[in-house]
């Protein structure tokens, strides 16, 4: 299982669980781990966590996004972080900043 993205204290991620799969637009203020599967798209003001057993088929829009498993739409986030577990088919990344963990 991957680490929790950052975050500012006392503030607790939506988590889509593993056994969980949602199909559809996720739009919402705070932050998203994913631990399961999503399709569609994903539209957050806080931080994305795909985890290594989870994977998003969507276009997203994040502050940051951190990648473990497997994503494959577009993104847009001030800072896209992946990992050696991550598995990533995009066309567009557009971020202030792009590490590899």
């Amino acid at each position: 299982m991957a680490r929790a993205a950052k975050r500012g204290a006392g503030t607790a991620a939506t988590s889509i669980q593993a056994s969980t799969r949602i199909a559809g637009r996720i739009e919402g203020k705070g932050d998203l781990d994913v631990f399961g599967k999503v399709e569609g798209s994903i539209v957050i003001d806080g931080n994305l966590l795909i985890d290594a057993d989870g994977r998003a088929d969507a276009d997203v829009e994040a502050a940051q996004v951190e990648i473990h498993g497997i994503f494959t739409g577009n993104a847009k986030a001030e800072r896209i972080e992946l990992f050696e577990t991550a598995i990533v088919r995009s066309e567009e990344r557009r971020v202030g900043k792009e590490c590899r963990s």
